[in-house]
């Protein structure tokens, strides 16, 4: 059996709408609440548009 995962991706309004909050300076969070998509797809077009800083991917070892 195959698995299918794809990311959300928004319409280019949805799109518009989520970086011209971010342009204002809202959160992740407060964005979150007003439109309904989730943080992480928040921050990734945020990144992509050069409005967040990029994650950092590092962990700690133990």
């Amino acid at each position: 059996m195959h698995h299918v995962f794809a990311a959300n991706v928004l319409s280019p309004a949805q799109r518009e709408r989520i970086l011209e909050r971010l342009r204002e300076g809202r959160s992740l969070r407060a964005i979150e609440a007003e439109t309904g998509h989730r943080r992480e797809t928040i921050g990734r077009y945020g990144r992509e548009a050069g409005l967040l800083a990029p994650r950092n991917r590092t962990r700690a070892t133990r």
